[in-house]
């Protein structure tokens, strides 16, 4: 679903709402939450119109990180138009642990590999990259 920011667990053997989270980061409602998937023990989404991916504490719906990826599409950037250049699909191979994305129009589909940055990011860029208002169809 498009345009969630609320977290929700829900029981297997009812339909009913176990658990529910607005997601928040520094004070900051993360709104379009999209193609969650259930990654180690942590809920991840991308951020609808971005190149972010969220990591989300299921327990508290606590923000634990970010994955930013605006390098992918460097290479085929003036292949899509730029309204429709973000981030559509993650998908999580349980097996093998591997992470996929590919984005709307994209020609390639990526597996990636998160690994820690050592030195602190630029003050505001989550904010710029990944922290928009909800998103609206028209």
């Amino acid at each position: 679903m498009v345009g969630v920011w609320q977290l929700m667990e829900k029981s297997s053997l009812e339909v009913m709402a176990v658990q529910h989270h607005t997601i928040y980061y520094k004070d900051q409602q993360v709104y379009n939450l999209n193609e969650l998937e259930y990654i180690d023990g942590e809920v991840w989404a991308n951020v609808f119109t971005t190149h972010c991916i969220v990591r989300i504490s299921r327990n508290d719906g606590r923000v634990l990180g970010w994955i930013l990826l605006p390098n992918l599409t460097h290479d085929f950037f003036f292949l899509v138009y730029i309204q429709t250049n973000y981030l559509v699909l993650m998908t999580w191979d349980h097996q093998q642990k591997r992470i996929f994305v590919t984005g709307k129009l994209w020609p390639k589909l990526y597996e990636i590999k998160v690994v820690p940055i050592n030195k602190p990011i630029d003050e505001g860029i989550i904010e710029q990259l990944c922290l928009h208002q909800p998103f609206k169809f028209t």
